[in-house]
């Protein structure tokens, strides 16, 4: 009820088509961020990242680096 209220209120103050603006550009800005959230998600769960980020990070590598001093 409340939100009703203040939603009517805000409507008064602004304008209905500047709230209708807002509100679609809010509901633009959500999904994109949902989008990127869902394109990190499916680049994490890949096997391919997993076994680089385990190689990369958790293995030893098998060609060291030799420093030979002469």
């Amino acid at each position: 009820m409340f939100i009703a209220y203040n939603l009517h209120r805000i409507m008064n103050i602004v304008g209905a088509n500047e709230l209708r603006k807002f509100f679609g550009e809010l509901v633009f800005i959500f999904f994109s961020i949902m989008a990127s959230i869902k394109a990190i998600r499916l680049k994490i769960r890949h096997p391919n990242f997993k076994l680089n980020f385990v190689t990369l990070f958790f293995k030893t590598p098998l060609n060291k680096a030799v420093f030979t001093y002469f």
